[in-house]
Protein backbone atom coordinates (compact mmCIF):
# COMPACT_ATOMS: atom_id res chain seq x y z
CA UNK A 1 0.00 0.00 0.00
CA UNK A 2 1.29 3.52 -0.73
CA UNK A 3 0.74 6.64 1.88
CA UNK A 4 1.06 9.14 -1.54
CA UNK A 5 -0.41 9.45 -4.44
CA UNK A 6 2.47 10.86 -6.16
CA UNK A 7 0.47 12.08 -9.32
CA UNK A 8 -2.48 14.01 -7.28
CA UNK A 9 0.73 15.73 -5.00
CA UNK A 10 2.20 17.94 -8.13
CA UNK A 11 -1.75 19.31 -8.58
CA UNK A 12 -1.29 19.79 -4.63
CA UNK A 13 1.84 22.06 -5.10
CA UNK A 14 0.83 24.12 -7.74
CA UNK A 15 -2.34 25.05 -5.57
CA UNK A 16 0.32 25.94 -2.78
CA UNK A 17 2.07 28.07 -4.90
CA UNK A 18 -0.90 29.67 -6.74
CA UNK A 19 -2.58 30.61 -3.14
CA UNK A 20 1.25 31.64 -2.12
CA UNK A 21 1.41 33.98 -5.20
CA UNK A 22 -2.70 35.43 -4.41
CA UNK A 23 -1.19 36.17 -0.43
CA UNK A 24 2.08 37.96 -1.41
CA UNK A 25 0.26 39.74 -3.79
CA UNK A 26 -2.44 41.09 -1.37
CA UNK A 27 0.18 41.87 1.12
CA UNK A 28 2.34 43.73 -1.05
CA UNK A 29 -1.26 45.83 -1.71
CA UNK A 30 -2.21 46.18 2.02
CA UNK A 31 1.44 47.99 2.60
CA UNK A 32 1.24 50.09 -0.68
CA UNK A 33 -2.21 51.60 0.18
CA UNK A 34 -1.85 51.88 4.07
CA UNK A 35 1.45 53.55 3.76
CA UNK A 36 0.07 56.27 0.98
CA UNK A 37 -0.03 59.53 3.23
CA UNK A 38 -3.62 60.90 2.53
CA UNK A 39 -4.36 57.27 3.64
CA UNK A 40 -2.51 57.43 7.09
CA UNK A 41 -3.95 60.61 7.98
CA UNK A 42 -7.97 59.94 7.83
CA UNK A 43 -10.26 58.51 10.61
CA UNK A 44 -13.53 56.89 9.68
CA UNK A 45 -16.55 55.19 11.73
CA UNK A 46 -16.83 57.87 14.65
CA UNK A 47 -13.06 59.00 14.38
CA UNK A 48 -11.75 56.52 16.08
CA UNK A 49 -10.53 54.28 13.59
CA UNK A 50 -7.98 54.85 11.01
CA UNK A 51 -8.90 54.47 7.54
CA UNK A 52 -5.10 52.32 7.25
CA UNK A 53 -6.58 49.99 10.02
CA UNK A 54 -9.83 49.30 8.14
CA UNK A 55 -7.92 48.81 4.73
CA UNK A 56 -6.09 46.27 6.46
CA UNK A 57 -8.74 44.29 8.01
CA UNK A 58 -10.50 44.18 3.99
CA UNK A 59 -7.20 43.30 3.13
CA UNK A 60 -7.01 40.32 5.58
CA UNK A 61 -10.64 39.40 5.23
CA UNK A 62 -9.77 38.84 1.46
CA UNK A 63 -7.07 36.90 2.28
CA UNK A 64 -9.17 35.00 4.55
CA UNK A 65 -11.73 34.34 1.81
CA UNK A 66 -8.83 32.82 -0.93
CA UNK A 67 -7.10 30.63 1.81
CA UNK A 68 -10.92 29.39 2.46
CA UNK A 69 -11.68 29.18 -1.05
CA UNK A 70 -8.14 27.21 -1.41
CA UNK A 71 -9.30 24.43 1.08
CA UNK A 72 -12.90 23.96 -0.96
CA UNK A 73 -10.02 23.59 -3.84
CA UNK A 74 -7.96 21.45 -2.82
CA UNK A 75 -10.18 18.99 -0.39
CA UNK A 76 -10.69 16.45 -3.31
CA UNK A 77 -6.81 16.62 -4.38
CA UNK A 78 -5.95 16.50 -0.93
CA UNK A 79 -8.15 13.47 -0.54
CA UNK A 80 -7.08 11.34 -3.38
CA UNK A 81 -3.46 12.23 -2.55
CA UNK A 82 -3.56 10.96 1.17
CA UNK A 83 -4.81 6.94 0.62
CA UNK A 84 -3.59 5.98 4.40
CA UNK A 85 -5.72 8.01 6.20
CA UNK A 86 -9.91 7.93 4.78
CA UNK A 87 -11.23 11.14 4.92
CA UNK A 88 -7.97 13.51 5.08
CA UNK A 89 -9.41 16.52 2.59
CA UNK A 90 -12.07 17.07 5.16
CA UNK A 91 -9.25 17.32 8.03
CA UNK A 92 -6.88 19.32 5.35
CA UNK A 93 -9.89 21.65 4.95
CA UNK A 94 -11.43 21.80 8.61
CA UNK A 95 -7.14 22.83 9.99
CA UNK A 96 -7.45 25.10 7.19
CA UNK A 97 -10.87 26.72 8.36
CA UNK A 98 -9.03 26.82 11.92
CA UNK A 99 -6.22 28.99 10.26
CA UNK A 100 -8.64 31.30 8.48
CA UNK A 101 -10.51 31.69 11.87
CA UNK A 102 -7.24 32.33 14.04
CA UNK A 103 -6.25 35.29 11.43
CA UNK A 104 -9.75 37.02 11.29
CA UNK A 105 -9.27 37.01 14.95
CA UNK A 106 -6.41 39.26 15.07
CA UNK A 107 -7.44 41.31 11.75
CA UNK A 108 -10.50 42.00 13.34
CA UNK A 109 -9.49 42.17 17.17
CA UNK A 110 -8.20 46.44 16.99
CA UNK A 111 -11.36 47.55 15.28
CA UNK A 112 -13.79 45.34 17.36
CA UNK A 113 -12.10 46.89 20.30
CA UNK A 114 -12.07 50.35 18.93
CA UNK A 115 -15.94 50.02 17.56
CA UNK A 116 -17.57 48.29 20.90
CA UNK A 117 -15.05 48.60 23.65
CA UNK A 118 -13.53 46.11 25.98
CA UNK A 119 -17.43 45.64 27.32
CA UNK A 120 -18.19 43.43 24.64
CA UNK A 121 -15.01 41.82 23.88
CA UNK A 122 -16.43 37.97 25.67
CA UNK A 123 -19.23 38.29 23.01
CA UNK A 124 -15.85 38.55 20.07
CA UNK A 125 -13.72 35.43 22.09
CA UNK A 126 -17.09 33.46 22.30
CA UNK A 127 -18.45 33.82 18.39
CA UNK A 128 -14.63 32.80 17.41
CA UNK A 129 -14.31 29.68 20.03
CA UNK A 130 -17.34 28.58 19.34
CA UNK A 131 -16.26 28.59 15.71
CA UNK A 132 -12.87 27.18 16.37
CA UNK A 133 -14.56 24.36 18.44
CA UNK A 134 -16.77 22.95 16.38
CA UNK A 135 -13.90 22.48 13.63
CA UNK A 136 -12.03 20.95 16.11
CA UNK A 137 -14.52 18.62 17.02
CA UNK A 138 -15.05 18.21 13.16
CA UNK A 139 -11.21 16.56 12.90
CA UNK A 140 -11.80 14.39 16.27
CA UNK A 141 -15.13 12.91 14.98
CA UNK A 142 -13.29 12.02 11.33
CA UNK A 143 -10.10 10.73 13.04
CA UNK A 144 -12.70 8.83 15.67
CA UNK A 145 -14.56 6.87 13.04
CA UNK A 146 -11.63 6.60 10.39
CA UNK A 147 -9.39 5.08 13.67
CA UNK A 148 -10.10 1.35 12.64
CA UNK A 149 -9.06 1.68 9.00
CA UNK A 150 -5.86 4.11 9.72
CA UNK A 151 -4.53 1.37 12.32
CA UNK A 152 -4.81 -1.69 9.68
CA UNK A 153 -3.51 0.69 6.97
CA UNK A 154 -0.46 1.75 9.16
CA UNK A 155 0.10 -1.87 9.93
CA UNK A 156 -0.21 -3.07 6.78
CA UNK A 157 2.18 -0.24 5.79
CA UNK A 158 4.60 -1.51 8.10
CA UNK A 159 4.39 -4.58 6.01
CA UNK A 160 3.19 -6.59 7.83
CA UNK A 161 0.62 -9.02 6.06
CA UNK A 162 -1.86 -11.23 7.34
CA UNK A 163 0.43 -13.62 8.61
CA UNK A 164 -0.11 -16.86 10.68
CA UNK A 165 1.95 -17.63 13.61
Amino acid sequence: MKALNSEKLKTYIIEVIRIAIILIVIYILNSFVSSLPFVSSLNIFNEKIYLYEFISFIMMLLACFMIYEFSLRTRNTVDEMVVLIPGFGNIHSYSIYLIVIIIAYFSAYSIFLKFFGEDWLWSYNLIFLAFSLFYVAKIFIIFYKNSHTVSSNIVELMGYKDKKL
